[in-house]
């Protein structure tokens, strides 16, 4: 490994191995989901050596936790003869991380301390990802690049031991969206539906999501964004016909606009993505889809789209108007 350059997320399970165990783990990135994930896999592995339940503990950092309170923790000698497991989350939320350089430093031996740092890190020659790095206690989760989507998906169906070819998963992700939760719990589902050994097909994926459209209401939101009102109507309409409700539609509707007027506030801040998106409730893959949002890139249209749907929320609640019709003219209105 270079000195100037962390491990991958993927490279964690070998250094979980009885003989290649780290006193320290850090975990930082974009991709929540492998960091939520790479989490559970240091957990699975260490708990077996935690003798006792007052020596493992979660700490959730925020921005008034001084380094001291974790390091002094960790310090301490635990109460069973095994390891001391501390998971800290948030740690991009902490100031003065450079006094952690000492600590990574020399470690007691005693401990497995998982720092998750959610978001990028700007500068991996300051500290203390530099002694992070030099020690391969680093561990970096990027988001898959567009090209490489399909990829994963297709090999996250293998661990459901169901196969699935590069060509429909990326169906999979037109209709479900580039969220690794969502496509992640599809999988679930086919792995439930089909058992193991059986390949996803274009025809198990028309059949099973279609029984699952609350996920489809991502592609009306990429619609709207793109200003395609035809292409907003026909899924409008789709969603209608497959019992989604009105009164399911207009709040995920108000979330996205909602959010999608937050991130414009957040850019001024100067925040990372995944700070933003905390911020704001979502997801990461969520925010950063609002965060893109074109055809909303305008307050005079993010206006008309709020006061569009509260006219429709209204109308839905004190009128026998057909559901169609109120989408209709809810889309009319949002999109000129």
């Amino acid at each position: 490994m270079s000195s100037a350059n962390p491990n991958t997320i993927y490279e964690l399970p070998q250094y979980l191995k009885a003989d290649k165990l780290k006193p320290v783990y850090c975990l930082c990135g974009e991709d929540l989901f492998e960091l939520e994930s790479a989490r559970k896999k240091i957990e699975k592995a260490i708990e077996p050596l935690v003798e006792s339940d007052f020596d493992k503990e979660t700490i959730n950092a925020g921005k008034t936790t001084e380094p001291y309170q974790i390091t002094d923790l960790a310090s301490a000698f635990p109460f069973g003869a095994g390891k001391k497991l501390i998971i800290v989350k948030n740690f991009e939320e902490i100031k003065n991380k450079k006094q952690f350089a000492e600590f990574v430093n020399s470690p007691p031996d005693f401990l497995v301390l998982v720092l998750i740092n959610s978001g990028k890190v700007s500068n991996y020659n300051s500290e203390p990802w530099k002694s992070l790095i030099a020690n391969g206690q680093l561990f970096e989760a990027k988001n898959p690049r567009k090209h490489e989507w399909a990829k994963w998906l297709v090999e996250r169906t293998k661990k459901y031991k169901l196969s699935i070819s590069a060509e429909n998963a990326q169906i999979l992700i037109e209709t479900v969206g580039d969220d690794k939760s969502l496509l992640d719990m599809q999988i679930r589902k086919f792995s439930d539906f089909l058992g193991e050994g059986k390949e996803i097909t274009p025809e198990v994926l028309e059949r099973l999501t279609s029984s699952t459209k609350e996920f489809t209401i991502f592609n009306l939101q990429d619609a709207l964004s793109s200003g395609d009102k035809s292409s907003a109507i026909k899924i409008g309409y789709n969603l209608l016909d497959n019992g989604k409700e009105m009164g399911f539609i207009i709040p995920m509707l108000s979330k996205y606009i909602s959010t999608i007027s937050q991130s414009a506030e957040l850019k001024k801040m100067n925040l990372s993505d995944a700070e933003a998106a905390k911020k704001t409730g979502s997801s990461y893959y969520y925010y950063i889809n609002c965060k893109n949002a074109k055809y909303f890139q305008s307050d005079v249209r993010l206006f008309k789209a709020a006061k569009a749907l509260l006219n429709a929320d209204l109308t839905m609640k004190t009128s026998a108007a057909d559901p169609k019709t109120i989408f209709s003219i809810l889309i009319s209105e949002m999109i000129e």
